[in-house]
């Protein structure tokens, strides 16, 4: 089983061989994980790699963008540390005011809140492809 101190990342690899417990994972494994699949004998192991779609690919050459730094997403300091850091100090940074373009989260709709904005799914990709920078935080849960 890999080593993690990690209490979210323990519970997974805990739960392994459990009824109904599989993994799907977007790499191949590899290292520790790749041995801890290896010795499952219950639970599955599912590849399923991101989906990319070059149909969907916008043609926009770098010239015609914001060199801005784009900033979007949830503000949890507990989920998403990093990101709630750049949004703290750019709230009191002139500099960063200027530098970081932040689009607040959109809220969940599907869970009876008001929407805080429509810009979603096509008019977001669209948004996000006016800038060189994206600003990206895999800290959720400590586990990526």
């Amino acid at each position: 089983m890999p080593d993690a101190a990690n209490p979210n990342v323990r519970f997974i690899f805990d739960c392994a061989d459990l009824p109904g417990v599989h993994y799907a994972t977007t790499y191949d494994p590899e290292g520790p994980f790749l041995a801890f699949t290896t010795r499952l004998k219950i639970s599955g192991v599912a590849r399923l790699p991101f989906a990319y779609d070059s149909a969907r690919e916008i043609d926009a050459p770098l010239r015609g963008r914001s060199r801005r730094l784009f900033l979007s997403g949830a503000n949890s300091r507990g989920l998403y540390p990093v990101r709630y850091a750049l949004r703290r100090r750019r709230r009191w940074s002139p500099l960063l005011r200027y530098l970081v373009h932040d689009l607040e989260h959109p809220g969940y709709p599907e869970q009876g809140k008001p929407p805080r904005h429509d810009i979603t799914h096509d008019r977001f990709v669209a948004l996000v492809a006016r800038f060189t920078h994206f600003f990206l935080c895999g800290t959720r849960f400590n586990v990526e």
